[in-house]
């Protein structure tokens, strides 16, 4: 049977409870078979989740997502974003302070997380004041 090009006859709300329903599946997927010791079946459950999610609305020819939905992404976003980075800053600065007075020695993980950790600012920053300039000059 070939797949539709696009899908109509149901209301918006109905491709956005199913983007999300396929998200939590995804996420539960992933949760619950790394809680049994198969990640790799888990991270295959996840992704195609998220594959299926992303799908969704774009095989819609009616606007599933709206202004309110941007807001909340945004908020969300910027949640997400002050959590990572005041808790990355606390934990890194106290453990930074804890070597320093000879009552830590990191392990490399550790030395890694922090790195991957400031390499996720650095690239945040640089996209920020990108598309700041970007905005700025059109």
């Amino acid at each position: 049977m070939p797949i539709p090009e696009t899908l109509s006859g149901y209301p918006p709300e109905t491709y956005k409870r199913a983007s999300n329903a396929s998200y939590a599946v995804g996420i539960v997927g992933l949760v619950a078979a790394t809680l049994f010791g198969y990640e790799l079946v888990g991270f295959g459950v996840f992704v195609l989740g998220l594959v299926f999610g992303m799908t969704l609305p774009a095989l819609s020819e009616r606007t599933v997502h709206d202004e309110r939905d941007e807001e909340h992404l945004a908020e969300t976003g910027g949640i997400v974003l002050s959590v990572w980075g005041i808790g990355g800053l606390v934990v890194f600065v106290s453990m930074g302070l804890l070597e320093a007075l000879e009552q830590f020695s990191p392990s490399s993980e550790l030395n890694a997380a922090f790195y991957t950790w400031s390499a996720f600012w650095v690239f945040f920053t640089i996209t920020h004041v990108f598309t700041l300039v970007r905005r700025r000059y059109r």
